[in-house]
């Protein structure tokens, strides 16, 4: 049976310019050296009456 995990970024996304590739590397080998592997990334926006869009950023790993 497979675990996930998922690692967000709030407000930081390549579209936006804010998250380097340097940060990703960074996350993708502290998970990998945990032994998640990377499964899947997405970015969307997130909305809010208050504060209004937020970027997010998710990094989904999973280990079998």
């Amino acid at each position: 049976m497979a675990s996930y995990k998922v690692v967000e970024q709030k407000h930081k996304s390549f579209m936006k310019g804010r998250m380097t590739s340097q940060d990703l590397e960074d996350i993708l080998n502290q998970n990998a050296t945990a032994g998640w592997v990377l499964d899947r990334i997405v970015a969307g926006e997130t909305f809010s009456m208050i504060t209004g869009g937020k970027d997010v950023f998710l990094i989904i790993f999973r280990r079998d």
